[in-house]
């Protein structure tokens, strides 16, 4: 599917300091992109602190960011 420009990899992201650089050497092994990394959590607030743990180094590394919408407002 790389190689067809139709895929789209996304990870869930736990733990930023760790799994962010995991992520860099599959991507940069396999050639992906583009890449989304959203992170990991159940509740409003592991989202969001999730998200303010991950969105800078994320970015920073020219990958998108994605929230877990559906727990942000409640839908399920």
């Amino acid at each position: 599917m790389v190689a067809t420009d139709r895929a789209v990899f996304k990870f869930v992201v736990t733990e930023p300091d760790r799994d962010l650089d995991e992520i860099a050497q599959l991507v940069e092994e396999h050639q992906l992109a583009p890449v989304w990394v959203m992170p990991e959590g159940t509740t409003q607030e592991k989202v969001l602190a999730g998200m303010d743990a991950l969105y800078g180094p994320a970015t920073e590394r020219g990958w998108n960011v994605s929230t877990r919408l559906h727990i942000l407002t409640g839908a399920r």
